[in-house]
């Protein structure tokens, strides 16, 4: 029996397989420990052989890393400026990347070895989007409540969790800021309020202003998790990471 993983390929009319491009945008404070965490992240990232794809970090003036570079851009940012300033790091990082599909994303993640194959089942809905989510699940395996919620729907309420194959609310969405896919040119056409800085809900006024221009889906076969214990936010859905390892 073929593997359901393994099946999980997209081919145009001619049965050639299709290949993403992406460009991983991590926007760190340059601490020791989130260089140690991006460490995580970038093995987790080659490991999902993805033809190509490049690596670019932004926060702090100095390059912690080392070894293999080839695929990996360090960017310096002067932190001094403006604290918690991330709405510029995005917005700066974004027009800095060569290819069109941006992961942007903070510095405490890492990704399901099948995230990649999952970008490639979704390919025609994914090509046609102009955001996307995915699921964001805990350190412990949890679903993280904002990864694909309502923001200000009349009943369901703020974070509200829908599911992933739920496009419907779309005109209530919540984008969370610490992870989500998104076109280079739309980001480059809507960029963050540079006015705001991390916890003055820089997502919450940049999902507001583009839900009802942009095409948003949520991709629900590819997941990235938490490499950090995080804040302690209202998880109370089943352990799931676990099962899909």
């Amino acid at each position: 029996m073929i593997k359901f993983w393994e099946s999980l390929k997209a081919y145009n009319y001619r049965g050639e397989t299709m290949e993403l491009d992406f460009s991983f945008c991590i926007i760190t404070d340059n601490s020791t420990e989130a260089c140690r965490r991006i460490s995580q992240t970038v093995s987790s990232i080659r490991k999902l052989n993805i033809p190509n794809y490049e690596i670019l970090v932004i926060g702090g003036e100095d390059n912690k890393f080392s070894g293999d570079l080839s695929d990996f851009r360090k960017i310096n940012f002067d932190e001094s400026s403006v604290s918690g300033w991330i709405t510029k790091k995005k917005n700066n990082i974004s027009k800095l990347c060569k290819y069109d599909n941006l992961v942007i994303f903070h510095d405490y993640f890492v990704f399901h070895k099948n995230w990649y194959e999952g970008y490639k089942k979704m390919y025609e809905d994914f090509s046609q989007c102009d955001v996307c989510s995915n699921p964001v699940f805990m350190i412990d395996g949890r679903r993280e409540f904002t990864d694909w919620v309502t923001l200000d729907h009349p009943e369901l309420g703020w974070g509200s969790p829908l599911n992933y194959n739920d496009w419907t609310q779309t005109q209530y969405q919540y984008i969370s800021g610490g992870y989500f896919v998104v076109k280079k040119q739309f980001m480059l056409d809507n960029p963050l309020d540079e006015a705001l800085a991390s916890h003055q809900s820089e997502d919450v006024e940049w999902s507001k202003r583009i839900r009802n221009k942009a095409k948003i889906i949520c991709n629900p076969y590819s997941y990235v998790k938490h490499n950090k214990q995080h804040r302690n936010l209202r998880v109370t859905h089943e352990q799931v990471w676990e099962r899909m390892v």
